[in-house]
């Protein structure tokens, strides 16, 4: 939580300008025991967001310097660079600086962030780069991740609430939190459940949440009998409770998904997001 002279001077206004817009509900507040306003850094660049202020002191809230470019290009050149250097200040920006410019995450995350780790992949497969530096840099865009998605206000109506899971033996985070900051953003309540479930405790969690859509992010298959077992236990699950069931991933051939039932298969996150679009 900041004070509202360390807000200003983040932004580059006066205490009194920002004091004002606190007044007039622009931009949320909370306050200590003893009366001080509070202004929380999610609250604020949710207040940034679309406006003409940038973050000219960005380190002021506890970000890194070129979280204040709101002019966010989309480059993989820059991701890879980012990822593969090891340079988690500058991938931080970059994430922080893209959810400024209120373009959609669902661009970032589709024709940026996801196509950049294929290409990682590939490189790791082909010997260009080491092993360790692939899992590097999936832990340093975890926790970009994570924190992307602590900026984005998550909505207080349960009736949207969206779960999401990797299947048993998918060890594979980053698609699920890609969905989680997206389905935020256009205003889900969503949670991730984690990665390598059995099916029978994430049917579970749809009897007990109830949740109005389900994802399962779908990286790699080990057994494909289990896979199609979990499936079908999730999707009575589903159906039981009426809630949406969204696939996708690389792993999900068209083979697989002919052994499956579900509402609607994504090739993309924007597929999704299109998709809840039209059908609430």
């Amino acid at each position: 939580m900041y004070s509202p002279r360390q807000v200003a001077k983040a932004i580059g206004v006066s205490e009194a300008s920002l004091k004002r817009w606190c007044d007039r509900g622009l931009l949320a507040v909370q306050k200590t025991a003893g009366g001080h306003r509070r202004i929380s850094r999610r609250d604020l660049l949710s207040f940034l967001r679309g406006r003409d202020h940038d973050l000219v002191d960005p380190a002021m809230i506890g970000l890194p310097a070129e979280s204040g470019k709101k002019e966010a290009t989309l480059s993989q050149e820059t991701l890879l660079a980012a990822l593969l250097s090891a340079d988690e200040q500058r991938l931080r920006g970059i994430f922080t600086s893209w959810y400024l410019s209120s373009k959609p995450l669902t661009r970032f995350f589709d024709e940026g962030l996801g196509p950049a780790f294929q290409r990682i992949g590939e490189m790791w497969q082909s010997g260009e780069i080491e092993v360790y530096q692939e899992r590097q840099s999936a832990e340093l865009c975890r926790r970009a991740l994570y924190e992307l998605i602590s900026l984005i206000p998550d909505a207080s109506d349960k009736k949207t609430l969206a779960l999401g899971a990797g299947l048993r033996h998918d060890p594979y985070e980053l698609a699920n939190l890609m969905v989680e900051a997206a389905l935020r953003e256009v205003g889900r309540r969503s949670e991730t459940l984690g990665v390598n479930l059995p099916g029978d405790t994430i049917a579970k969690a749809v009897a007990t949440r109830k949740p109005q859509l389900l994802w399962l992010s779908v990286s790699s298959v080990a057994m494909e009998s289990n896979f199609v077992t979990d499936c079908e236990i999730i999707w009575q699950a589903c159906l039981a409770h009426q809630t949406k069931l969204a696939v996708g991933g690389r792993g999900l051939t068209n083979a697989r998904r002919a052994k499956i039932s579900y509402t609607v298969h994504c090739d993309r996150i924007g597929d999704l997001i299109d998709f809840l679009k039209s059908n609430g």
